[in-house]
């Protein structure tokens, strides 16, 4: 009888499995970012377009990054608006809008300190991963693992990460992964590494590719 109902668990968990792998492709966070921007979601118009422009999640392509942002900005989003004003009241209002609450106009202005002032980046960062910002969780994450406005603090590295690989991202499923793969802030564990950086792997992102590879995966 137990081996009826253990048998029975096994195949169920393989067709939820088979399900998710199933919905995966179509449904990875990348995925979703990009049917928005086909549909003209301003919000994924700027988003992928942040990440062109820093080169974040995406290979740099400034140019890219910005012909996507303005057409957020056409669209009236006010963040967009701002960054792509070229005035000289730009970091005003994006100050403004970010002491408001706008998630990307406090990711923006994090990116922008971060090359010379990271104790003022963080707590932007912060802000914005606190709201369930996914981008902003991996950037906070990072800044605890590399102890850059903060306290060098793996487990809250980990802790981070792991907010945003769970939703999708693929930065911070590669990081999580990285965290496994090390014991950065988790007990070492190379299957879960390579969960994560299979995860990444499969929405596209390159240096997850090389991790596994680098695992024998």
């Amino acid at each position: 009888m137990f081996g009826k109902k253990r048998l029975i668990r096994e195949v169920l968990t393989a067709l939820m499995l088979c399900g998710a792998l199933a919905l995966r492709a179509e449904d990875s966070y990348m995925a979703k970012l990009r049917a928005g921007v086909e549909k003209n979601d301003a919000e994924a118009q700027f988003e992928m377009g942040f990440y062109y422009l820093f080169g974040a999640v995406l290979k740099l392509d400034k140019d890219k990054g910005l012909q996507l942002m303005q057409k957020a900005a056409d669209q009236g989003m006010p963040v967009a608006r701002a960054v792509m004003s070229r005035d000289e009241s730009v970091e005003k209002e994006l100050f403004k809008l970010a002491e408001q609450g706008d998630v990307w106009a406090q990711n923006v202005l994090g990116m922008f300190l971060t090359t010379y002032d990271y104790h003022a980046a963080a707590p932007m960062f912060r802000m914005a991963a606190e709201r369930g910002n996914a981008f902003a969780q991996c950037a906070l994450g990072t800044c605890y693992a590399e102890g850059e406005g903060v306290e060098r603090d793996l487990a809250q590295a980990a802790i981070w990460f792991r907010k945003a690989a769970e939703q999708g991202h693929p930065y911070g499923q590669f990081a999580l992964g990285g965290c496994y793969c090390r014991g950065y802030g988790v007990e070492k564990d190379e299957k879960q590494a390579a969960i994560w950086f299979r995860k990444a792997a499969e929405q596209g992102y390159e240096p997850a590719k090389a991790a596994l590879k680098t695992l024998g995966k």
